[in-house]
């Protein structure tokens, strides 16, 4: 990166950054790059025409985003209703005995992450930006693009024109303007499904959340509101097929089966929906003044809840690079930010497809195995507190817009 000072690139040219998609990612670049640059137009280009979106997904922020967005300035627009705290994760495997623990008064923390739906942080990302220096353009995407030493030359569906020096692509798993670069995806397809949707309990959760090996696949209730979970269950397709096609009661009965009753007593159960699983990433992240961030250049299994989160790592990495160079879209800037986000991406692979091979199956070694791990990481605190480390998104690199 340049020695340049912040007051010397101040004085300089101003530069434009065109932000290709508008969600959670989008949004929450286009804000900290706001911030961090105030003498850098930040342009967001919103395919959406001014309709609120309602993302359905049901988020765990790490504690490490929950902090960046709180420095951002996005928590503060939340109701405290919005978001839960998790104070523990508790898990377990069906396949025989064996649980662990992490614990926020362990590590000193006030908690190990937090939950909220999707749709709530939306709305503060909207308002953050809103009351932001971003121009919001929305009701627009990129049609074309003609690339320039020192420009990528954008044709949006409104017939104008936008010269940016550098473009970040955050339009999401099948991100048309990945396409219009030409980068291809490689994709890992899992022989699981995941369902979605709430469970309703008689009693508190406790602010605990938890993650329950089967030998088809993870099944996670994290706590969202007083007495309500949120669900996710991954089961191989024709299991899933058949958790379906069950009656409301029948479904219930099966979850309750599944879990026990550590959680206590299922009431009421919603089904949001069910889809594939797999793991994807951007064969290259990197084009001509090109960087694609979030799920435009990774996506996971949902086990470990770490996709969003990578995608906040991704943002916090890139405003570090980009606070005091000259020019946004120079090939040493975005090498450097490449070279960084590395480690974190092949961890971060490693550990989610690991967890999945490891206890998604019913073979008796791997079986065995699965519960003599949960042993050590209950009888041993370093162990405990490593993971702990992961689930709270430290060990990275620790870049905040300052």
């Amino acid at each position: 990166m340049s020695a340049l000072t912040k007051r010397e690139a101040n004085s300089t040219q101003q530069k434009t950054i065109a932000i290709a998609g508008a969600g959670l990612v989008g949004a929450f670049a286009a804000l900290a790059l706001s911030r961090a640059r105030p003498d850098w137009q930040v342009v967001l280009l919103d395919p959406e025409p001014g309709v609120p979106r309602q993302d359905p997904r049901t988020l765990a922020l790490a504690l490490r985003s929950f902090l960046a967005l709180e420095e951002a300035g996005v928590i503060s627009l939340l109701n405290n209703a919005d978001f839960t705290p998790i104070q523990t994760i508790h898990v377990s495997d069906t396949t025989g005995p064996g649980r662990a623990q992490m614990k926020a008064a362990t590590e000193g923390v006030p908690a190990l992450g937090y939950v909220l739906e999707a749709r709530y942080l939306q709305q503060a990302l909207a308002k953050a930006c809103e009351a932001s220096a971003v121009v919001w353009r929305k009701g627009v995407r990129i049609q074309s693009i003609e690339s320039t030493p020192t420009h990528q030359q954008l044709t949006l569906s409104d017939h104008s024109e936008l010269a940016a020096d550098l473009l970040v692509v955050t339009d999401g798993t099948q991100s048309p303007t990945r396409s219009l670069l030409g980068i291809d995806v490689t994709q890992q397809h899992y022989p699981q499904q995941a369902l979605a949707g709430f469970i309703e309990v008689d009693r508190p959760h406790g602010q605990i959340a938890y993650e329950r090996f089967t030998e088809q696949g993870p099944m996670a209730l994290l706590p969202c509101g007083q007495r309500r979970f949120a669900l996710v269950w991954c089961a191989q397709p024709e299991r899933m097929s058949a958790l379906m096609a069950l009656d409301d009661d029948g479904f219930l009965s099966a979850a309750q089966q599944r879990f026990g009753g550590r959680a206590g007593r299922f009431v009421k159960a919603t089904r949001q929906g069910s889809f594939p699983l797999s793991m994807r990433w951007a064969e290259r992240m990197l084009a001509h003044r090109t960087v694609l961030i979030g799920n435009a250049c990774h996506a996971l299994h949902p086990v470990a809840g770490q996709g969003y989160n990578l995608g906040v790592r991704d943002v916090l990495a890139l405003v570090q690079h980009l606070n005091y160079c000259y020019d946004p879209g120079a090939i040493a800037v975005l090498n450097a930010y490449s070279e960084q986000r590395q480690p974190d991406y092949q961890g971060v692979r490693l550990f989610t497809d690991g967890l999945v091979g490891l206890f998604s199956n019913d073979q008796a070694l791997l079986s065995a195995g699965r519960r003599t791990g949960l042993a050590a990481l209950s009888g041993f605190s370093c162990l405990g507190s490593l993971l702990a480390q992961k689930a709270m998104g430290f060990g990275a690199q620790e870049s905040l817009w300052r």
